[in-house]
This record gives structure tokens, sequence and C-alpha cells, in this order.
């Protein structure tokens, strides 16, 4: 059976795609209100954080932390792996160890997409941006195995990066670590404007995926846009996937809306 989450930030941001940003409390009670199985978190600088807090407010509602999202390192401070800066790279290095330490307390899995920055060639072009990325890799993998922590590797649309668009193309990224705590995070947003069939990539590359955003054709909650998630929903049903289904949505009309519709949505199917 799958698993329900949405995606929240402890701290207000810029960043986007999150429901309650700012207001953790609020949040984490709401997931536990409508039924969800857990939260995936949203995190800057998770040294800004009261983590004792958070530990004892989601074992106070009976939720699960399923991921840390790192994206904002980068869309709030433009710390990246491709950065040219070597302090920026070595900022967000540091970041996503900082992130890790915080996944092996709560038990949990950590996102890497956007940290890699808005690199406009394409994997295997052998490019300086290449380089950069698979060098920032290597020691955050690393060091992920020592804590014993899964990380999710997040193809992003062509108009954020050009590096990796597919999850045909994750996958061969993927190959090149050869890591058992490396696996994919497929993005319905992004797999809606990359994939040619939504339901044969996730047939085709399961063994791959570790985790699922399942979010409508307008980053907003499943059944506010025109993506067939319920074709999805059964696809993976068939090719017996039991993990996560995270909505890391738009906050429209509102978080509380966003997050009753969600719910709302994949029950209804499952």
């Amino acid at each position: 059976m799958f698993k329900t989450a949405f995606t929240l930030s402890p701290l207000k941001t810029s960043f986007g795609p999150m429901l309650f940003a700012g207001d953790l409390n609020s949040g984490l009670e709401v997931a536990s209100e409508l039924g969800y199985d857990g939260v995936e978190l949203s995190i800057r600088n998770p040294l800004e954080l009261n983590k004792d807090d958070i530990v004892k407010r989601i074992k106070k509602l009976k939720l699960d932390i399923y991921a840390i999202a790192t994206g904002q390192s980068y869309y709030n401070d433009g710390f990246s792996f491709s950065a040219e800066d070597e302090s920026k790279r070595n900022h967000a290095i540091k970041r996503i160890k900082n992130n890790i330490d915080f996944a092996e307390i709560l038990n949990c899995k950590i996102i890497l997409g956007g940290i890699l920055g808005n690199i406009r060639e394409k994997f295997g072009s052998g490019s300086d941006d290449e380089k950069r990325v698979i060098d920032s890799f290597y020691p955050c993998l690393d060091y992920a195995k020592k804590k014993n922590v899964m990380v999710l590797f997040e193809p992003i649309n062509r108009y954020e990066t050009l590096f990796i668009n597919t999850i045909e193309e994750g996958e061969k990224f993927l190959k090149v670590f050869n890591y058992d705590n490396l696996k994919l995070i497929p993005d319905t947003f992004h797999m809606n404007i990359e994939e040619f069939s939504l339901e044969r990539s996730l047939r085709d590359h399961i063994d791959f995926i570790g985790y699922i955003h399942l979010v409508d054709s307008n980053r907003q909650a499943p059944g506010f846009g025109h993506t067939d998630l319920k074709s999805i929903i059964r696809t993976l049903h068939e090719v017996k996937y039991d993990g996560v289904l995270s909505c890391e949505i738009l906050p429209l009309p509102d978080s509380l809306t966003a997050a009753k519709q969600s719910i709302k949505y994949i029950k209804s199917i499952i």
C-alpha cells in the first residue's frame, strides 16, 4: 500500500511548491487530521532548525518524515553542485551533509534535484558543469552511505535545466555511481513535460524508483490539472510500487484546500 505525504517547510521561503511554509505545527496537525501517513520537509538550512522540537512534534502526532528536499539551498542561496565558484559548491556539499545528518535522526531519505543548479548542457557532454556535479555527488553519496541514508535523485524539466530531464536519463546517471543508496524520484509535474508516456516510463524504470512526487500538470494538487494521475496510480499498483506518494504542490487556492484535495484524490483511487 502506498504511503501518503505532502511537502511543507518549517520556515518561510520564496520557494513555491509546498504547503504551510513557516507554520510547521499547523502543517503537521493538518497532515495528521486528514489521514496522511507522513510529510516531506523542504529545508534550506537544517542548522537553523530546532531538531529536537520537530522530532517531538512528529512523534506526538504519530507521523513519519519520509524525505528532506534540499532545493532551497540553490533557489534561495545560489549554492549548487555545478557552480563555477568553488565556495558555492563547497557550501552546497556542506548543506547536503548537514541535511543528511538530520535525515539520519529522522530515519528518512534525502532528495537531490535543484541543488545541481541550472545546467545548460545535456548529461554525457563532458562539460565542466557535469564534471563539477559528479565530483560533488561522490562525497555526498559516501557520507549518506556511512549514515545509512537513501539518496533520491530527481530529474527536472528542460525549462529549469538541460542536464537530466527524463527518467531514462536519470537511470543512466545513477549507473555512473553504482551506489546501492541511490534511487530516482520521478515527479509527475516534470514527467508531464518530458515523458512520451508517464505510465511506460514508470513501468520501464520501476527498479530504480525509490519515491514519487505526485503532482498535477500545473504544479497544483492532484485533480486540479489535466494529468491523468488516476492512470499513474493504477500503473504503480500494477508494478507493485509500495513507496511514498508525496504531493510537492503549490498552496492553491490555499494550503488547507490543497492538502484536503490531494488526500481525497489519492484515497478515491487506492
